[in-house]
């Protein structure tokens, strides 16, 4: 393949840069929000960390491990990106209408405070804590090695196109990380931040 081949098929570096910056933007603002909502699950704040954490290393990994091997078997490893953003999405998006059966479900197994001890009543609530969020950050992990197949894996100087969309999507990720928490929330709210109505 020559080069003038490989340019044919890629996208602008400006939209890359614009779509990968955003990417980064609404990772980061969904993951703040969610770790507010896992605060409400799970309780205390380093519970709630924890459990977050938790979910999106485990979902991460996994997602990173399947989604590199579907992107790899596929003629458009761009539609699979695509998909995977869209269930991350809709996930989020969704989650306030959730988020009220992650608390019930709560209700209904924790062990009452009279029949149990403190660590089993944490361990219910790290558990569900990290259920309610395993599945978005799994999606997460698909979107970089699809992505990465999609627009690098044919360049001669893919390692460097790698470094880039890493850098790209780290700054959008770090816009959205403090738009979310000192404008987003303070100003719409949990459900208003994630785009749904409030009232």
């Amino acid at each position: 393949m020559t080069k003038n081949d490989s340019d044919s098929r890629s996208p602008s570096t400006a939209l890359l840069a614009l779509f990968f910056i955003g990417s980064g933007f609404s990772a980061l603002t969904y993951q703040v929000i969610l770790s507010r909502y896992a605060q409400l699950i799970v309780g205390a704040t380093a519970y709630a960390i924890s459990a977050l954490l938790v979910a999106f290393m485990l979902g991460m990994s996994a997602g990173a491990a399947l989604g590199g091997r579907w992107a790899d078997r596929t003629d458009h490893p761009l539609r699979v990106y695509a998909i995977a953003e869209g269930a991350i999405g809709l996930y989020c998006i969704s989650f306030p209408i959730l988020f009220p059966w992650f608390t019930e479900l709560y209700l209904l197994v924790v062990p009452t405070i009279g029949e149990s001890t403190f660590l089993a009543r944490n361990l219910v609530r790290f558990a569900l804590g990290v259920g309610a969020f395993v599945l978005p950050t799994f999606f997460m992990g698909i979107t970089t090695p699809a992505f990465a197949r999609a627009v690098a894996s044919h360049r001669k100087d893919s390692g460097a196109w790698l470094a880039r969309l890493y850098g790209w999507n780290t700054f959008g990720a770090a816009l959205g990380a403090l738009t979310t928490a000192y404008l987003l929330i303070p100003k719409l709210g949990l459900v208003g931040s994630i785009g749904r109505d409030r009232h």
